[in-house]
C-alpha cells in the first residue's frame, strides 16, 4: 500500500467524474478514489421550512450557506447528515425557525437530542453558524444582525 507522503494529485483532463478527487502514487502503480464531498463543502442554497422539516426543509449535505424563509417560527429545517468539521452558517428570515437533525440519527444541537421532540428555536433575523464537533453534536452559536454574539440557545 502506498503511504500518503508520495501520493500526488492527477489532474488530467480526460477526467470527467467531478464529484471524485483522483490520487496516485508516485509509482503510477495504484489510483485512489476520495469522495469530493470528503474534503469540499459545496456553495450556498435557499431553503424554506415546513411544519415537518421534509422536502424543503432538508438542508443538503455539504452545504456551507443556507438562506431559510419560514412562513411561521414553528416551522423546521433539519440539519443533514454530515462529516466531523462541517461548518453550516444560515440566515433565518422575518419569521424565525425550528432547527432540528434527521429524525431518528440521535444527533444533538448543543448537546440536547434533536430528532424528535426537541428542537432549536431560531429568532427572526438571525445568523446561524451550527458546526459538527463530533460526528453526532452540532454545535450552534447565534448572531445579531450586527454581528454580535447572541444568547445561548439551548434546545428543548
Amino acid at each position: 500500500m502506498a503511504k500518503l507522503s508520495t501520493l500526488t494529485a492527477r489532474t488530467a483532463a480526460t477526467v470527467l467524474d467531478t464529484d471524485v478527487m483522483y490520487l496516485t502514487d508516485t509509482g503510477g502503480s495504484n489510483d485512489f478514489k476520495i469522495p469530493r464531498a470528503a474534503f469540499l463543502q459545496s456553495s450556498v442554497e435557499a431553503r424554506t421550512a415546513t411544519a415537518d422539516g421534509l422536502s424543503t426543509g432538508l438542508i443538503t449535505a455539504g452545504t456551507r450557506h443556507v438562506q431559510i424563509t419560514s412562513a411561521n417560527s414553528a416551522h423546521v429545517v433539519v440539519l443533514p447528515a454530515a462529516q466531523q468539521g462541517d461548518v453550516i452558517t444560515m440566515y433565518v428570515g422575518s419569521n424565525g425557525v425550528r432547527l432540528e437533525t434527521l429524525a431518528s440519527s440521535n444527533a444533538k444541537i448543543n448537546d440536547v437530542d434533536c430528532d424528535g421532540a426537541n428542537n432549536a428555536t431560531i429568532p427572526a433575523s438571525r445568523s446561524i453558524r451550527v458546526t459538527l464537533m463530533e460526528t453526532d453534536n452540532w454545535i450552534l452559536e447565534t448572531f445579531t444582525d450586527l454581528g454580535a454574539v447572541a444568547t445561548l440557545i439551548i434546545p428543548a
